[in-house]
């Protein structure tokens, strides 16, 4: 836990904890995150739900960046390493003890299969060519748990089993334009993600003036706190708007204001006023928070993909691995190469006194803050603009009438 002594210390002891740590982490990931987008498309059926799914997660994570401010004050800016582990402990505390609960409380097979006081109902759920959910009568509770039975027993014995059958299956998947289409946009927006995010306080001290926000202030950890929380908010604003315009147009808006910002940013110059600097790298930090959208998307591919394929069940957590295999190179490229342009440029010669940072360095900086967001924008913009929902194809909207999608909710 403590910080290790430099001078009794061999120099890999601390390079091997952190590529550890760092491959520990790159490989359970991943899994957490591909069952979670599963269950994000088995939840519901409907886009509108999705997108209110989206809208609640958005929710919890403005909750959860109330611990930055805190962090930041207890580490001093990240300068007592000491207090900051201890602090992440404490973090790491409660969401084991939030999983814990989630757990004792889930509502599980024997919930479903025995609870008397909380009946189960089948609503058989539709659609017809507009998208319009038909309702079909309530069936008995005898049927119901009939049906579920079916359901788990059928789950024994998955259409994905065999490595065979799920190389076959990628395959099919691989050779959609419309994954690649999706994949090639995501992997823009996790490009900026990791371009800004990453960097995101190197930009702060250096397009800002350390007489602005001080390190180690609250003015500083504020900003921190709102770069977290402002983009959340504003996506929990916008979902409604995702109702009316669709995922892709809404999406697709972002990255046309993207454009807008990162203009103005170089024309302008962040570095003629360090107030723009700040309400810059805000900007971006929102525009890319709707990169949680995406999921929207995803499910949509999975919905065409099960449909054009004529499979007996979705391959949701296997679209959501390949997809997350094509995007997970940006996660070490982006903050490669930015490290890259600011190691050449001469960062480490500065970052102890950023006070005499020269114009030229910070003109750099300037452009890679806000040339990357704007390329990766065209990029997935153009990219994005081929990818068609199945919603929007006449012959597979047909099909879609034909196929069940079954849902059971309790009782209210």
């Amino acid at each position: 836990m403590k910080r290790y002594d430099p001078d009794d210390t061999p120099a890999w002891v601390p390079g091997l904890h952190f590529v550890l740590a760092l491959t520990t982490w790159s490989i359970a990931y991943p899994f957490v995150n591909t069952a979670l987008r599963g269950l994000f498309f088995d939840i519901s059926v409907d886009e509108r739900h999705r997108v209110k799914i989206v809208r609640y997660a958005e929710i919890a994570n403005v909750v959860a960046t109330t611990a930055l401010l805190p962090m930041d004050k207890i580490s001093y800016s990240l300068n007592n390493y000491d207090n900051f582990q201890y602090g992440c402990l404490v973090v790491a505390a409660i969401s084991c003890t939030c999983f814990e609960l989630t757990g004792l409380s889930k509502w599980g097979n024997d919930d479903i299969l025995n609870s008397e006081n909380q009946p189960l109902v089948g609503n058989e759920k539709n659609y017809d060519l507009e998208g319009e959910q038909l309702q079909f009568p309530r069936r008995s509770m005898e049927d119901d748990r009939q049906k579920v039975e079916e359901l788990f027993t059928e789950n024994e014995h998955l259409q994905f089993s065999s490595l065979k059958t799920a190389w076959i299956v990628s395959k099919e998947i691989l050779s959609s334009k419309n994954f690649w289409f999706m994949a090639g946009t995501y992997f823009t927006f996790w490009f900026r993600t990791q371009t800004i995010g990453s960097f995101f306080a190197i930009f702060t001290e250096i397009l800002v003036s350390p007489d602005i926000l001080p390190t180690g202030s609250y003015s500083l950890a504020i900003y921190y706190t709102l770069s977290l929380m402002l983009p959340r908010v504003v996506l929990v604003v916008c979902t409604p708007i995702a109702h009316k315009i669709g995922t892709k147009k809404l999406i697709m808006f972002t990255m046309i204001l993207t454009w807008i910002n990162s203009g103005v940013g170089l024309l302008a110059g962040l570095t003629i006023s360090a107030n723009f600097a700040i309400v810059y790298l805000l900007i971006e930090s929102v525009l890319l928070r709707f990169q949680s959208m995406f999921a929207v998307i995803a499910c949509d591919f999975i919905e065409e993909d099960t449909i054009v394929h004529n499979r007996k069940l979705p391959a949701s957590t296997l679209i959501f691995t390949l997809n997350s295999s094509v995007v997970k190179s940006t996660i070490s490229l982006a903050p490669l190469l930015t490290a890259a342009f600011l190691a050449s440029s001469g960062y480490t010669d500065y970052q102890d006194n950023l006070r005499e940072t020269p114009q030229k360095f910070k003109n750099l900086v300037s452009l890679i803050a806000c040339g990357i967001p704007a390329v990766c924008a065209l990029i997935g913009f153009v990219l994005f603009n081929f990818y068609v929902s199945y919603k929007d194809r006449p012959e597979i909207c047909a099909v879609r009438t034909l196929r069940k999608f079954s849902s059971y909710e309790r009782i209210p």
